[in-house]
């Protein structure tokens, strides 16, 4: 596991460290001067805990296993790192310095420490993979991973208590959104601890040294992933909101489809944009996914539209065949309305195609006997909901289905009326 996670882990973190270095050049500020060094640190410490670099800066220094002296002592400041920019966002400047000086010194001697009691131990074979099971009862290294684990747990509870705190009082969503994953992530590290001090603790707890050793590696291994993504996503975060907005606007975009190629094969005149290829289709090729939000809006309008030319010749009686038929489906009124309508389009375009002429005059609704109904909805959502149910209702409806053929002017029981004259 070690020799495929780390180096992605080591990756990650270094490619995480170019992108914000970018925002560094543009902004020269402390605190992501500060996130920018963490990111260095952290891919050093993964880097150096790959078994393939260990085993190589082993034989460069002739001191086995001293990678991970440098791998554990690159995670002191690399927590130094987020502390400092956290508290620099956090509190007032002079306080923030107070702190930042008051834990450096104090990381300063805790790698010190680890340093003598490491090089103090005896010298044992390298083993890149299972080295502080296998060692963790060495008196010296014991001691060791203590003053690691110790501090390293308690450095967790601090950061993960200052970005929450950060996240409460943050302006910007996915800023907030960045700085609870960065919580997250830093609280993963707490079963990495456990299992540590389990190791250490072995021989009074009964537990099998290395019995838990995945699940450290599982827990920091996935946990490093969440800095790079807590520390880089306020700025393209936002690209996420704009492809769900994309895709919100999308689905009703295609649903709407059917509904609109009908109506405006038959009002093609309705239509704003018909430059380029496919717009019959509805396709124009990068268009739809660069602007879909207006490129929706212009369907549905194009559907109003057309169903405003169409209206004169709505038929009364189709109506009334669709309303009975979906009383007796058991429709509820929204399904029910979207039927009528439907029914009552699909009838009009269906005698257009048959070039049957529609006299105006008879199905006219600004006539005081029958006053037109024009449903929809009272804002852009409720219409387009509106629209999707008729567009779902004009194909998939066996209530419509069924309208239309009862009524058929082709068949036998309806004659066809006179077809328009030319």
């Amino acid at each position: 596991m070690n020799s495929v996670l780390y180096p992605i882990a080591a990756l990650t973190a270094w490619v995480a460290c170019l992108y914000k270095a970018r925002d560094l050049r543009r902004q020269r500020n402390t605190p992501l001067a500060a996130v920018v060094a963490a990111f260095v640190c952290l891919g050093g410490i993964f880097f150096f805990a790959s078994p393939q670099v260990w085993s190589g800066f082993d034989r460069l220094t002739h001191y086995p296993n001293l990678a991970m002296l440098v791998s554990q002592g690159l995670v002191m400041p690399f927590t130094f790192c987020v502390l400092a920019a956290c508290m620099l966002w956090r509190y007032p400047a002079e306080r923030a310095h107070r702190l930042i000086r008051r834990y450096g010194l104090a990381l300063t001697a805790v790698v010190a420490l680890m340093a003598a009691l490491f090089l103090a131990a005896p010298v044992s074979a390298e083993d890149p993979t299972t080295f502080v099971p296998d060692n963790a009862r060495n008196p010296f290294i014991n001691a060791y991973l203590m003053v690691y684990i110790v501090t390293y747990a308690v450095l967790q509870i601090v950061v993960v208590r200052l970005t929450l705190q950060l996240a409460r009082i943050g302006g910007r969503p996915w800023l907030r959104r960045g700085l609870r994953i960065n919580a997250f992530g830093n609280l993963l590290a707490l079963p990495y601890c456990a299992v540590r001090i389990a190791d250490v603790l072995e021989r009074w707890i009964a537990i099998s040294p290395g019995r838990y050793e995945n699940v450290a590696r599982l827990a920091v291994g996935i946990g490093v992933l969440m800095p790079p993504i807590g520390w880089t996503i306020p700025r393209w975060g936002p690209r996420l909101t704009v492809v769900a907005d994309w895709a919100r606007a999308h689905r009703p975009y295609w649903q709407l489809y059917p509904l609109w190629h009908a109506l405006t094969e038959a009002v093609p005149y309705v239509v704003l944009d018909t430059e380029g290829p496919g717009w019959r289709r509805g396709r124009r090729p990068g268009r739809v996914a660069l602007r879909a939000g207006y490129r929706l809006t212009r369907r549905y309008v194009e559907i109003r539209d057309s169903r405003l030319e169409l209206r004169p010749f709505l038929d009364p009686d189709i109506a009334a065949r669709a309303e009975s038929a979906g009383r007796q489906a058991g429709l509820g009124p929204e399904q029910l309305a979207a039927v009528v309508e439907a029914a009552q389009l699909a009838a009009v375009l269906r005698a257009r195609s048959l070039g049957i002429e529609l006299p105006r005059s008879e199905r006219d609704p600004s006539s005081a006997e029958r006053p037109d109904t024009d449903p929809g909805g009272a804002d852009a959502a409720a219409e387009i909901a509106w629209l999707t149910r008729v567009a779902a209702a004009l194909t998939g409806s066996p209530v419509v289905a069924s309208v239309l053929a009862d009524t058929d002017p082709r068949s036998d029981a309806h004659p066809a009326p006179q077809p328009a004259a030319g």
